[in-house]
């Protein structure tokens, strides 16, 4: 994602004429507006969420040593596979 943004933003900057910028800007207004929720996203979770985040990959490396226990037990099954997918999402943030 930093590097999409990156890339938008030196795309935009790389217009010297003034009338040709504020054209583009104006017709890619939806891709700055998305740009922008995505951003703000990103700095909330690391504003709020990650020391929960860091908690749970903790949990995980703990519960990793009793993983064919934990997968006997249903619920903790269940909420080990939770856990797993939490993580392995690629925008947890979202």
């Amino acid at each position: 994602m930093i590097d999409q943004a990156a890339a938008h933003i030196g795309k935009q900057l790389a217009i010297h004429d003034s009338y040709e910028f504020i054209e583009k800007l104006l017709k890619a207004k939806d891709n700055w507006l998305d740009l922008s929720d995505d951003i703000h996203d990103v700095t909330s979770f690391y504003k709020t969420q990650v020391t929960t985040w860091r908690k749970m990959l903790d949990a995980l490396g703990e519960f990793a040593n009793n993983r064919e226990a934990l997968q006997q037990d249903l619920a903790a099954a269940n909420t080990l596979k939770e856990l797993e997918s939490i993580r392995d999402n690629p925008a947890p943030y979202v």
